[in-house]
């Protein structure tokens, strides 16, 4: 009996330690599984980001290159994505023309992102008229749409790449805002910023130093998504008229081309719109993937 309770003693500790094992094992392939949309996404991002980089290097042929003996033409060895109505490779043009629509885009979101952060932390934590004023000049810029604001822009600096940046940030300023407005709210009250308080911090040492930090995660979400739209709002404004101008390599200038010969050359409006399609999808993926993250809510789903 004192052998068998021996050994039933020395394989006790074993079998819970190797279910928890298992178990632990199996949570972390749950989770790897379960963020596969956000390495796809991330995957895709850095790809294109890579490809604008290197465009100088990978681009078959100049993008501003005419073969007119060559319009129109589908894809083939010498072109993999076809030429346009002037025998411009496509594939090198939607190659530099990442660069452009990645380049506007982040400029934009990233302004967006520091003005409007700057207001709505200042008027979460300030409160008072001056929380009312930013919350209601927020409302007016709501209220218009991106292509008002693009034209009106227009209006004002001529079109050109700079006013689609500055009308996409005003756009998406707003968004900033509120989100950093009611995140910052509710962290005012908590101990660590009365303490902070207590001790003699600085305001802006506190805005900055302790309760910026914990907006960082919403933030970072909010920049993807934003990334994703601006993406789309560039395009659409260049599509227009009112942002980058022929023969300036960019995808919604191509698109507009395109119209005129969907029917002679579909592949030349095709790749341009899937290029515009991918990044905003992948963009999507990292939002939705880094909002699980972030979110303790969704992360056990």
């Amino acid at each position: 009996m004192s052998s068998g309770t021996a050994a039933d003693l020395d394989r006790a500790p074993v079998v819970p330690a190797r279910r928890a094992a298992v178990g632990r094992g199996r949570q972390l392939l749950r989770s790897g599984a379960a963020r596969w949309p956000l390495t796809l996404g991330l995957v895709v991002l850095v790809g294109f980001c890579l490809l604008a980089l290197a465009a100088p290097l990978i681009a078959p042929y100049s993008p501003d290159a005419q073969n007119m003996v060559m319009p129109l033409r589908s894809p083939s060895a010498a072109h993999p994505f076809g030429t346009d109505e002037f025998g411009r490779d496509i594939l090198s043009r939607i190659l530099f023309g990442a660069r452009l629509t990645l380049l506007a885009s982040s400029a934009a979101v990233l302004l967006a992102a520091v003005v409007g952060s700057t207001f709505g932390l200042t008027a979460g934590y300030f409160g008072g008229s001056y929380d009312a004023i930013v919350s209601r000049v927020t409302d007016v810029l709501f209220a218009f749409p991106v292509i008002l604001l693009g034209i009106a822009i227009v209006a004002i600096l001529g079109p050109g790449v700079p006013s689609v940046i500055v009308a996409i940030a005003l756009a998406s300023l707003p968004n900033f805002a509120r989100v950093s407005r009611a995140a910052i709210i509710p962290e005012k009250e908590r101990e660590y910023v009365v303490a902070a308080h207590v001790i003699g911090a600085t305001t802006p040492y506190i805005i900055v130093r302790t309760l910026l930090p914990n907006l960082i995660g919403p933030l970072m979400v909010l920049v993807s998504l934003g990334f994703a739209y601006a993406i789309l709002y560039e395009a659409s404004l260049s599509f227009l008229g009112l942002g980058a101008q022929p023969p300036t390599p960019e995808w919604g200038v191509m698109l507009s081309t395109a119209r005129d010969f969907l029917f002679q050359a579909p592949s030349y409006a095709f790749f341009p719109g899937a290029s515009i399609f991918l990044l905003v999808f992948a963009l999507n993926l990292v939002g939705d993937g880094l909002r699980d993250v972030v979110d303790p809510h969704r992360r056990g789903r």
